[in-house]
Parts: C-alpha cells; sequence; structure tokens
C-alpha cells in the first residue's frame, strides 16, 4: 500500500495526525493496546524532554485534544493537549508542529512561551506544563537559540526540541502495528532517518544527495571541517530576511532555494563581509563556487578592489595546487556578489577526491587570513 506521508507532507498534515495519536488515550475510545503505546511513547517522550514525570494509560481521567489552539486572538500554536489526571494536577502538553519549514520568525518560540505563562499567571492553567518544538525536518537550521538585535545570543523559551532522532526512538518499535497511520508514519521516520544518517556518515562526494539541503550541508562541514567543531548548531541570526544557522562563532550556514533548486552557503565568519561557499545547481549540474560579496557603494576603487580579491583567491588556489579548480573571472555589470572560482561536482569520470576537495579548507583559511 502507499504510504499516505508521501502526501499528506504539510504541517496541518502532520498536526492532525500527531492529535489524533495522543486523542487515542482519551478513556472515551476503545483503540487497540498497541495504538495506545504508541501514543503513550509519544507523549511520555514529550513529558521526559521537560523533566515531567511519565505517565501510565491508568492515569488519565480525561484528554482534551486540539489543533491550532489560540494562546491569544492573534497567536495559535498547532498542537494542545490537557491530560486530566486522577488525583495529581493537569498536565498541559504544547506542540509547534515544524515539518520542513523553520520558525516563522525567529522570536516565534519565544512569544508562544510569554502568552503560555500569561495564561498560566492569570490561572486559566495550572498543573505542568510541557513546551515542545516538534522538529520532523533535519533540524541544522533550527537551533533553540538565536541572536537578538544586540548581538546577544538568547533562548527561545522553555521550548524543548523534538527531532528526527527522537521521532525514530519513539515509533522505530511501531513498525509493524496494527494502524495504518502509525505504520505509516513509523515507515516515514525510518526512510528520513536513514537517509539524514547516510549523508551525515558520507565518504566520498558520489554519497551525498547534491540536490538536497541535507547533502549540501554535511558536504561543506566535510570540505571545511576546521570550522565546524560539531555538527550541532549553537544559534541563528537573520539578515536581509534569511536565516544563518550558527555553528560556532567561527562559521554559518544558510540555505535557500533559486529557481526550485536547493542551494547552501558556507560563510567564515572572520570573511562574513567578503567570502562566500556555495553549491547550487547550474546549468550542466552542481558546482561549489568561491566568490565575494562586493561593496554595495560604487566606490571608485570598486574594480580595483573585486581584481585584488580574485587574484588573491587564484594565487592560493595556485599554492595549493589543485587544478581541478576552475578559474573565473568577474562579470561585467553590478551584482551582489561575483565568483572567482568553481569546481564542477557531478562528473562522473573525473570527480575530485574528498582529500583535494578538503583542501579547500586552507585555501579558505590563508585567504580570509589575508582580508584587506
Amino acid at each position: 500500500m502507499p504510504n499516505i506521508f508521501t502526501f499528506a507532507t504539510s504541517e496541518l498534515s502532520t498536526s492532525a495526525f500527531y492529535a489524533w495519536l495522543l486523542e487515542n488515550l482519551n478513556p472515551k475510545y476503545t483503540s487497540t493496546p498497541a495504538i495506545k503505546q504508541a501514543a503513550l511513547d509519544f507523549t511520555n517522550h514529550c513529558l521526559t524532554k521537560v523533566s515531567i514525570p511519565t505517565l501510565a494509560v491508568a492515569d488519565i481521567k480525561a484528554l482534551e485534544v486540539a489543533t491550532e489552539y489560540p494562546l491569544n486572538p492573534n497567536c495559535r500554536i498547532d498542537i494542545y493537549a490537557k491530560f486530566t489526571r486522577y488525583g495529581e494536577d493537569p498536565i498541559h502538553l504544547f506542540i509547534e508542529n515544524k515539518v520542513q519549514a523553520n520558525e516563522t520568525k525567529k522570536d516565534q518560540l519565544v512569544q508562544y512561551h510569554d502568552e503560555i505563562k500569561n495564561k498560566e499567571t492569570k490561572g486559566h492553567i495550572t498543573g505542568d506544563i510541557a513546551e515542545i518544538y516538534l522538529k520532523s525536518g533535519y533540524d541544522f537550521a533550527d537551533p533553540l537559540c538565536y541572536k537578538d538585535i544586540k548581538g546577544i545570543v538568547v533562548s527561545k523559551g522553555a521550548f524543548k526540541k523534538i527531532n528526527w532522532q527522537d521521532l525514530w526512538a519513539i515509533f522505530s518499535p511501531h513498525r509493524a502495528i496494527g494502524s495504518d497511520f502509525v505504520r505509516d508514519m513509523a515507515a516515514c521516520v525510518e526512510n528520513k532517518y536513514n537517509f539524514i544518517d547516510n549523508q551525515r556518515s558520507a565518504t566520498t562526494l558520489a554519497d551525498f544527495t547534491l540536490s538536497d539541503h541535507v547533502g549540501q550541508s554535511f558536504l561543506l562541514q566535510i570540505i571545511f571541517h576546521s570550522y565546524f567543531t560539531t555538527n550541532a548548531p549553537l544559534y541563528t541570526s537573520t539578515a536581509n530576511s534569511r536565516t544563518r544557522t550558527h555553528y560556532n562563532n567561527k562559521c554559518y550556514l544558510q540555505v535557500g532555494n533559486s529557481r526550485g533548486r536547493s542551494w547552501t552557503k558556507f560563510v567564515p565568519c572572520q570573511g562574513q563581509d567578503i567570502l562566500k561557499c556555495r553549491i547550487e545547481k547550474l546549468a550542466g549540474g552542481y558546482f561549489l563556487r568561491l566568490g565575494i560579496y562586493i561593496p554595495k557603494a560604487d566606490l571608485p576603487t570598486k574594480l580595483t578592489y573585486i581584481k585584488t580579491q580574485r587574484d588573491k583567491m587564484h594565487d592560493e588556489i595556485d599554492v595549493a595546487g589543485l587544478s581541478f579548480i576552475e578559474k573565473l573571472l568577474p562579470r561585467r555589470g553590478n551584482p551582489s556578489a561575483i565568483f572567482f572560482a568553481q569546481i564542477y561536482l557531478d562528473s562522473k569520470t573525473n570527480t575530485p577526491s574528498m582529500a583535494d576537495l578538503q583542501k579547500l579548507n586552507s585555501v579558505v583559511q590563508n585567504y580570509i587570513s589575508m582580508k584587506p
């Protein structure tokens, strides 16, 4: 049978599934023990994230579940569940669900947290509160911290993340369950887990799926290895409405789409005013391109500046002996960025080895050390 989650990929569809799954714990329904256990595993994984004691089915006296739950007239969270317990205060579970997208705005979770605390302060909710950020896609662009307007790293409220690894732990034991919905979700999570895990452990260029942000991201992390002390992001920042994912204070990655094609950009923070390394699809296949942002002001020295930067990069390429790199001359006109070199990544015969590609790490290090 086809997997329903091949088609039900939106946040509304997946939120409906998680709400349905939770509702199976409602005592008024005679759901099978297997489905109740899957729902309980999901619930308890969320509660454990926020250090709330786990539930048993027998603990639940009543249950209310809602999607698009209003925190205020202008603010709705994707999923809300209230567990009324025998002899205990209730548990309030708030879930913000994201599939492939990132937050709508960088402080979205902070706003939700503030609204939840406001309800608690006014006595509208009492008992234990669990705030969960459910991120089923690869979460490299969604750390739970961001840089505010003053450049200070701040936490996004009290939300804890459930990511693709957590979902695998929750649903993998239920791959043979009698419910089509739960079985399909388990298979969907398994496929995603295997894909991400394969991309993370890839060792040759042919192993990376260059059409996907995940493959592009891990390839850039391997090439520019000295800049990534971990593949877990620390915080995000925003510039020109685009999210930058910082892995440390040395670099960031930024993802996007151009004409429906995924691209991922690596920028060393020391050289963020001038240097960028970008994987994208052009005519003929996928390329890794190295270039600079040119000054916005129409300076008399702009052409001299561009030529100087081009010569520096070409000199570094020559010193490293990287003959597989194609040197480029700046285009005419006044684009926002100019590329000085590119590597063709799609060749089946003359593909550079990972060892050769990793030599770009020293090229970038040496180039930005000469930044004017």
